[in-house]
């Protein structure tokens, strides 16, 4: 049954946005100051860098299929996950693609429900990667917890897309989880790779994040030269 029958909008949205308001209410009570008591004006202040570069990303969309749009949003989303602490990460994330729906929102006609369903999916993706990202503070075994964050981001973010997706287009969630798995992996694979970089480059200085802008815009242009190319055959 098509997921826009059996929960349809405004209540898939509802449902979405209270389940991450719950998720987000319980991580910052567990805890106190959202860093564990480590937070300070640097951390707080990337936060709002990655928050303003979510937003900005659903300024430049890429149109993958009907109704379908991507966004380079991976890559602050993950360095969310790994610098910042959990329920700091998730707010900010929630934020940010709140800001970028509502910049939007007039010129794609999107309905309150669709904008609920994106930004509470996302916040609740970012807190189950930051989650994983933070299970161990020793250096040996910082690699496992990259890695499985970057698995939670990717699969979440698949795996959640028909809560925005199968309303509009009214397609069963695995048909739209399978095209977009095979249109979105190029886009999401040269993401990751610019998301290392950035941990590279933040485990040196973290104000040195502001040298991805330059990879990130030329990744955008390549990749949408691509998609125009395969519209005009």
């Amino acid at each position: 049954m098509p997921l826009r029958r059996l929960l349809p909008q405004p209540l898939l949205g509802a449902g979405t946005v209270a389940l991450a308001l719950l998720a987000l209410a319980a991580a910052w009570i567990r805890t106190p100051g959202g860093s564990g008591g480590r937070a300070n004006v640097a951390v707080v202040l990337l936060a709002l860098c990655r928050m303003a570069a979510i937003a900005v990303a659903y300024l430049f969309p890429l149109q993958l299929r009907r109704k379908t749009k991507a966004y380079i949003s991976s890559v602050p989303f993950g360095l969310l996950m790994v610098l910042v602490a959990p329920p700091l990460a998730a707010t900010a994330a929630g934020l940010g693609a709140l800001l970028g729906e509502l910049s939007v929102r007039a010129q794609r006609g999107s309905l309150a429900g669709d904008v609920a369903s994106e930004v509470g999916r996302r916040a609740l993706v970012v807190l189950l990667g930051a989650l994983v990202a933070h299970l161990s503070a020793a250096a040996a075994l910082h690699t496992v917890p990259l890695v499985g964050a970057a698995l939670v981001l990717g699969a979440g973010d698949l795996l959640s897309c028909p809560l925005v997706l199968a309303p509009m287009s009214g397609e069963r969630p695995l048909q739209i989880i399978g095209a977009v798995a095979r249109q979105a992996s190029l886009m999401e694979g040269a993401q990751y790779l610019l998301g290392l970089l950035g941990l590279l480059v933040a485990s040196r200085q973290l104000w040195a994040l502001a040298v991805l802008a330059l990879p990130t815009a030329l990744v955008y242009l390549s990749l949408r030269a691509g998609v125009q190319a395969e519209d005009a055959q």
